[in-house]
């Protein structure tokens, strides 16, 4: 036999079903939209780990010199579980009538890589002699099997090859991103191309994780055993650097999503109170009643509980799969755009745990205190008050002014805690897309800034042995080049107590004209200061904040050198950075190669062809080229993927809060029945019943935006401090404008019209009969 504060509580939802389903639905979405985003983390975190077993990721890469030797010796060396040698080479492909920069790697289709495992599809075959795009590179390029592409490799004369299939390399960073293309040939189309068949890349994996200390170790051993074969290691590489600006990327969108997500999932409890408030303030009659019949608090309190249990049953039920459905479909995106791997549907046990904690919490905590506050209403009081005993009562006065107009914002007025929650749910959805309108006038304008970094036009990788004025001096004669410079750029290693750092090593002119820094801290490069260099900000940062004035210790081959910090620049997105004037690099190496031309050219001549041309007939190897205009673009690229994330969340929190506003003006079609039914017998036309809710809502809604642009200016400058500090080590750009208010405004308007005219609509329709 059911017990009857079962039957009760099963009534109570009978009798209020439409207000039930409004507070299900957002307790459901609020609880949907944290699970999602915990979700989301957790997929990416898994989908990373996954592909990395998966394809057996290299934990360590080293860059040697040309071998053909055996390196199998490197498995003895204590921490080192599997190596494997292959052949990487840049080249240039000619690709829609431009050059693009490639790193091809030579693969066997009978011997697989066993290290950073690839997925292949096309023509595999042994003796293939076409060319397999990775599959970034592939849609970057808009390029398809069967294409036909013009392949430079360096002094070597330019070949046609056909597109013969796709590989999946979850190892590589996205051409997008990087400006790189990856391409993969056999050896027998490596030989066809006139390449000899030598190694010059090893990749390894360790038996188990290991301290900074312990690498080092291992990577000190590998160089004395590949050193007794005459191998030269140029340049490692650990896994986390390869990975590092996808991990950052995704931190930084997930770090804000999750804050954002907690915001508004607070917000949205208190309007889940709220909405509680309005269901237990229409039964103070019915459970003073029931006191007066000896119902004790136990009693009432139980008849709640069915109701609060059988609400958390529904929107865990409910909400798993809704937040497992938007946390795939997300975190696919952001997986597939930074080419990490592939994403599987899954949930998290720790956030269905907390998913299925917060289901029934949720609701208690948020009618615990209206219910609490009715069993403390005298009974007397009770029995007289049938709604809304919560609110003081006001003294009336003799003279009021009245017009029908003005109506709209009694009514809104009158519920203080509806338009509380109401205001506040549109306006942080609100403010949060006037902060990302405005962080993309940052990002312009930060871009404008890292644009002006670099003062040129072109530039060249090169191979020569002419000397440095005399390239200088050629070039500036080529007709529409207005100005050329001869640097040398190279990898480096710097050291600092026990810890080594890989680096970007820039060798320039101090009184270049080049190159603009932004200076952070210190001064640029002074030929009266010796021995000094300029780092990067990102690099400051690596090392602990070191500070201008401290020493750092540069490696480049066996040769080694203390240099005092002169200056920190502004990061460029480019990764750990140092620029030493050329004078100091030549007197410390005793060597005078260059290896990069960069060059200023006249407004109206696009000179390439000119300059390649003239490279040729001086038997000068061209390595890579790009554009500075390209260069330019790819960190523009990285940070609207973190804009367009959070305009997402934007538009989800503020899609919810289009939802609250239209519950809530449900309800109060509901609970103005009568008010509605005297306007209309006092020949209120169905346009006036219109006008009442559709104003009440322009007046909710236009409320909500003047508190959006309140909040969205220290919102935006949390998120530009953030995402500055996460990528450049530096605030982006204030960047508030004018337009991103007004755009919202606009939208705001059109909520409030669009929440409000279906309640109105519904209101409008209904017989004068049952309204009264």
């Amino acid at each position: 036999m059911i017990p009857i504060y079962m039957k009760k509580a099963g009534k109570d939802l009978t009798k209020q079903k439409t207000r039930a389903i409004f507070i299900l639905v957002s307790i459901t979405i609020c609880l949907s939209t944290i699970g999602a985003l915990l979700n989301t983390n957790y997929l990416f975190n898994k989908a990373l780990q996954q592909n990395l077993e998966n394809t057996n990721a290299a934990e360590l890469t080293l860059y040697t010199s040309p071998f053909e030797e055996d390196i199998s010796s490197l498995e003895k060396v204590d921490g080192i579980k599997e190596v494997e040698a292959k052949q990487q080479i840049r080249a240039r492909i000619k690709i829609n009538g431009e050059f693009r920069n490639f790193e091809l790697m030579a693969y066997s289709a009978n011997k697989p890589f066993q290290i950073n495992k690839i997925r292949t599809a096309g023509q595999l075959t042994p003796s293939g002699q076409g060319l397999l795009l990775e599959k970034s590179t592939l849609e970057q390029f808009k390029q398809s099997i069967g294409d036909h592409v013009m392949i430079s490799l360096p002094g070597k004369q330019t070949k046609e090859l056909s597109i013969d299939g796709t590989v999946e390399d979850f190892y590589r960073i996205p051409t997008r991103l990087s400006g790189l293309g990856y391409g993969y040939l056999t050896e027998d189309a490596l030989e066809n191309l006139g390449l000899i068949s030598s190694k010059n890349l090893i990749h390894v994996t360790f038996e188990s994780s290991k301290s900074e200390s312990q690498v080092n170790k291992i990577i000190q051993e590998a160089k004395a055993d590949l050193k007794t074969k005459n191998i030269t290691v140029s340049r490692t590489e650990l896994s986390e650097e390869s990975l590092f600006i996808r991990e950052t990327v995704v931190n930084a969108i997930l770090l804000l999503l999750v804050v954002l997500g907690v915001v508004a999932f607070l917000l949205g409890f208190l309007l889940i109170t709220h909405l509680f408030y309005r269901i237990v303030s229409e039964q103070v009659m019915e459970l003073s009643i029931q006191k007066v019949l000896g119902a004790t608090s136990y009693h009432i309190w139980k008849q709640y509980s069915v109701t609060l249990i059988l609400f958390g049953s529904i929107v865990f039920l409910t909400s798993v799969p809704l937040s497992g459905a938007i946390s795939f479909y997300f975190s696919k995106f952001t997986v597939q755009e930074l080419n990490i791997g592939k994403v599987e549907f899954t949930y998290s046990l720790k956030v269905l745990i907390l998913t299925l904690i917060l289901s029934f919490i949720v609701p208690m905590l948020a009618a615990s205190y209206p219910i609490q506050k009715v069993l403390k209403i005298p009974v007397i009081r009770g029995l007289k008050n049938t709604s809304r005993p919560f609110v003081k009562q006001k003294k009336k006065h003799s003279k009021r002014y009245f017009h029908f107009r003005f109506l709209s914002i009694r009514n809104a007025m009158i519920k203080k805690g509806q338009l509380l929650t109401n205001v506040l749910m549109l306006s942080f959805g609100g403010a949060i897309i006037i902060a990302c309108i405005a962080l993309n006038n940052s990002l312009l304008l930060t871009l404008k800034d890292m644009n002006q970094f670099l003062n040129y036009d072109r530039e060249w990788s090169i191979q020569t042995s002419l000397p440095k004025e005399e390239l200088i001096h050629s070039l500036e004669e080529i007709n529409g080049v207005e100005q050329a410079e001869a640097w040398t750029i190279r990898n480096a290693i710097i050291s600092q107590s026990s810890s080594k750092h890989n680096v970007l090593l820039n060798s320039v002119p101090a009184q270049t004209d080049f190159i603009h820094p932004e200076i952070l801290e210190g001064h640029w490069l002074d030929k009266q200061v010796p021995n000094s260099i300029v780092i990067s900000s990102d690099l400051s940062q690596s090392l602990g904040n070191i500070k201008t004035g401290d020493s750092l210790t540069i490696q480049i081959g066996i040769e080694e050198k203390q240099w005092k910090i002169a200056g920190i620049v502004k990061s460029q997105l480019k990764g750990p950075t140092i620029y030493m004037s050329q004078t100091d690099y030549i007197q410390w190496l005793n060597n005078e190669h260059i290896n990069r031309l960069l060059i200023k050219q006249d407004s109206k001549s696009d000179v390439q062809n000119k300059v390649e041309n003239w490279f040729n007939d001086k038997d000068i190897t061209i390595e890579a080229s790009d554009k500075v205009e390209d260069i330019n673009s790819r960190p523009e690229e990285v940070i609207k993927l973190i804009i367009y994330s959070l305009l997402f969340v934007g538009i989800l929190i503020s899609s919810v809060g289009v939802l609250n506003m239209t519950t809530a003006m449900s309800i109060n079609v509901l609970e103005r029945k009568q008010e509605i039914g005297i306007i209309r017998s006092l020949g209120g036309s169905k346009g006036k019943i219109y006008q009442l809710f559709i104003g009440e809502g322009i007046f909710i809604a236009g409320m909500s935006w003047v508190f959006s642009v309140i909040i969205s200016y220290p919102l935006h400058t949390y998120l530009s401090e953030r995402i500055g500090s996460i990528l450049l080590n530096s605030p982006l750009h204030s960047g508030m404008s004018l337009n991103g208010s007004l755009l919202w405004l606009g939208f705001s308007i059109l909520i409030g019209i669009f929440a409000s005219f279906f309640p109105a609509r519904i209101a409008a329709r209904q017989p004068l009969t049952t309204l009264l």
